[in-house]
Order: structure tokens, then sequence, then C-alpha cells
């Protein structure tokens, strides 16, 4: 497709006032992050800061008074998660911060059985109206083929999902396995946000790992991943300090990715190499 000259000129123009170019961004996920196993977590939330927040406040300790400085501190987006038939991460955001958050993601657990953890149309429906009746709602997937492929099709074409976010294993994004990039392409064609939830050294995913991931979906998939709708999402489900803060952990990966190719600030602070 050839781009008209006028393209060119919009897009200058939204560089020019954003401050960035496109690119993918990253955030950390606050899920298991607790007071109760991190002294004075509630002020080294700081120290995560990047390109906003994914929580579960459920799964957190803090009160409502820490919360609404957390999430002041690290800035936006900030994404809340629940489960089905459940919403009470967007309920706390919206009576702390007097808003609604900026999407929320809702999917089944049910482990590798495929497509599964997506959402039907009936229960999308159900959590879009618990969350706001706004199309925020992000369903989950964890490959891209068979009824993976048929049930995020599916998702895409709701109206009310939002974006996908996907969960795959470590093997699979060093090794082009269940089609990371071919999903991310068909989430982008439909003009919809990506969400690749990520894990660090705390649960067995090296810096050394971390970066071949990028690389490879630099490669696999260089527009998209520059499209400025690719969020890289950090998590941490082990216990304790190290990690979130110790070596290789979400604060050594997020400062990694904000190194790499194609990746810029919403914040307009990038990590010197």
């Amino acid at each position: 497709m050839t781009l008209k000259p006028t393209m060119f000129i919009l897009a200058a123009l939204w560089v020019l006032a954003s401050g960035r170019a496109p690119a993918f961004d990253v955030l950390p996920s606050l899920n298991t992050y607790r007071t109760a196993t991190i002294k004075d977590a509630a002020m080294r939330v700081i120290e995560l800061k990047s390109d906003g927040v994914w929580f579960i406040t459920q799964n957190s300790d803090f009160n409502d008074e820490e919360w609404h400085a957390l999430f002041q501190s690290l800035g936006g987006p900030h994404i809340s998660e629940d489960n089905p038939a459940g919403n009470k991460s967007y309920v706390d955001y919206s009576r702390i911060m007097g808003r609604q958050p900026d999407a929320a993601l809702c999917y089944n657990e049910t482990g590798g059985m495929p497509g599964g953890t997506q959402l039907s149309n009936e229960q999308i429906e159900a959590q879009s109206k618990s969350h706001g009746n706004r199309p925020v709602i992000i369903c989950l997937t964890r490959s891209y083929g068979g009824a993976w492929k048929t049930q995020t099709d599916r998702c895409l074409d709701n109206p009310k999902v939002a974006a996908i976010c996907m969960e795959y294993v470590k093997k699979a994004l060093l090794e082009n396995i269940n089609a990371p990039a071919g999903c991310i392409k068909a989430v982008r064609r439909k003009h919809k946000p990506v969400y690749l939830l990520l894990h660090a050294a705390g649960d067995g995913w090296t810096l050394e790992e971390n970066k071949k991931i990028i690389e490879n979906l630099n490669t696999w998939c260089p527009n998209e991943m520059s499209s400025g709708e690719v969020h890289l999402v950090y998590q941490n489900y082990t216990p304790g300090v190290a990690g979130w803060f110790g070596p290789g952990g979400v604060k050594e990966a997020l400062q990694q990715a904000r190194r790499m190719p194609n990746y810029a600030s919403r914040t307009g602070t990038q990590q010197k190499p």
C-alpha cells in the first residue's frame, strides 16, 4: 500500500504532539506485589516506573491511600484484571481514582485447554456491562492455532473487546512456536492493542532470554512492534523481594526492555545503554 503525503504529515504531527515515536512500551504487573513480603513496598514501587501499571487489587495488600499514590507515581495507562463474573479491581480503582481504568483483562483460567481462556460472547457482554459499558475488555490467548486461533478471531470481531493479551510459554517466544507473530499481526490488523505477559528471573526467565524474545519480535513483526500498540507486561509470581528487585528481576527486565530497538517511553525517559 502506498501512503499518501497527508498520511505522512498526520503521522509526523502525532509524533510532535506526543513527544514520542510509535513503538512498543513496557509496564510492570503488580499481581502478587505485597507489603507483607517486600519491605517498604509502597515506597519502592517507584523503582518499577516505566509506561503504566497492570494490577489486581485483591492479590496485593495496599490500602486505598497507598494505591492512589502508587497509580499517581507510576503513571498510566492503568490496566485492571478480574476473574469472569467479577470486577473487584475495576470497582476498587474507580473508587480510589474517581475514574475508570484504561482497560480490563478478564479470562477463564483453564490452563492449556485450546481456546478455553477466551471469554464467550455472553461473558464479554456481561463483563462489559460490569466495567462501565465500554469496550475495555481484554481477552487472553496462549496460542494462535486451531481452537486458540478460532476463539481469538471471534473475540477480535467483538466490538466490546478492546485488546488481546498473549500469555505464551517462554519456549514459544524463543523458538517461534504457536505463531506469536501471527497473533500479534492478526490483532493489529483489527487495529487493536496487544499486551504480552512476560516473566523475569524470579520465575526462571533470564535477562538474556527476555532480550532474545524482544529481538525475535522485532525481527518477526517489526511493523507491529513499532506501532505504539504492543505492550510488554513483566510479572513475578515468586514471593519476596528478589523476583522484583534482585538480579534479573522485574526491575532489571523493564530497564533492559527500555534499551531495546523499537522502544519509546511514554514518559520521555529512555534508559541509556
